[in-house]
């Protein structure tokens, strides 16, 4: 890096930012405000025909903006309202000391667990239960009858 030039950044995975070296603290300070994985915490997603849903990712409707009205729904959701709570007993990172910037993909662990509040499978952390994951999809592929190939 240049000297007098700041660090890049990724708060999120929607952005990169470059900051100044003097704002010394800022880059982790702005991380920890975001907080990495924003679904229902800082953003959602709002469907052509008004279901709110955590996250572009996640399928989970927790309301309509025509039916229920955004503030409502934000507000009042209960799986919104689990999803800003990471100290909870039920979320998977409520001990892990990095809970506050990263919290883990919420629609990677819905993927794999079909739950929000899962583990995140690519969690570096998490490693086991990944490998877990595999082993289990491998065992599954063995498991299945073979498609028979139809030659001409």
């Amino acid at each position: 890096m240049n000297k007098g030039m700041g660090g890049k950044v990724s708060p999120t995975h929607f952005a990169e930012m470059e900051l100044p070296e003097e704002f010394g603290g800022a880059a982790k300070a702005l991380t920890e405000f975001i907080g990495g994985c924003g679904a229902g915490r800082i953003y959602c997603s709002i469907e052509h025909n008004g279901d709110i849903q955590p996250c572009v990712f996640i399928p989970v409707k927790v309301g309509n903006v025509l039916k229920d009205g955004f503030v409502n729904v934000w507000k009042n959701s209960q799986i919104l309202n689990s999803l800003r709570d990471r100290d909870a007993e039920n979320y998977a990172c409520h001990t892990c000391p990095f809970r506050y910037v990263c919290g883990g993909c919420r629609a990677r662990a819905y993927a794999y667990h079909g739950d929000l509040l899962a583990p995140d499978p690519g969690c570096i952390i998490m490693k086991k239960d990944w490998e877990n994951i595999v082993r289990e999809m491998k065992a599954e592929m063995n498991t299945k009858t073979p498609v028979p190939v139809l030659s001409k």
